[in-house]
């Protein structure tokens, strides 16, 4: 005689383990985005930004022989917005004209500048390198 078994598995549950998986993973990339601003900035492990660590004494060095003093209005300049929960953006504001001439593509940096300052391009591709890697770890964590 064959023996009829029932196991029943509740939805409510599996509701709930998928409601906390999802906001598990929402969190997870929230920080993500997060940490990739920090990653531009230079404020993470994986950084290749400057603009966030300047100062006075920081790397790229001021010129051998230059008397310019550093303003740091460059740094001021710099912001970050997180217009919606999955996006992010590092911008400067407008209040350092010469943003484009530090910091912008390698073809618009003032000749001192180069070599000493990371161009914008590099640094959105080690921000777009560093999003799954960033993403990767925090979903191991889950």
């Amino acid at each position: 005689m064959a023996i009829k078994a029932t196991i029943h598995i509740d939805d409510d549950e599996v509701r709930q383990q998928i409601k906390e998986l999802n906001s598990g993973i929402e969190n997870v990339l929230n920080e993500s985005v997060n940490e990739t601003l920090d990653v531009i900035e230079g404020k993470h492990d994986l950084a290749g930004g400057q603009i966030g660590v300047y100062t006075q004494t920081s790397k790229p060095n001021k010129p051998v022989g230059s008397d310019y003093r550093r303003t740091f209005r460059l740094k001021r300049s710099s912001k970050r917005r997180r217009p919606n929960q999955f996006s992010g953006e590092w911008y400067t504001d407008g209040s350092a004209p010469y943003d484009e001439f530090v910091i912008g593509p390698k073809v618009q940096q003032a000749d001192i500048h180069q070599n000493r300052w990371t161009p914008l391009e590099e640094i959105e591709e080690l921000a777009a390198q560093a999003l799954p890697q960033i993403i990767n770890e925090k979903l191991e964590e889950l």
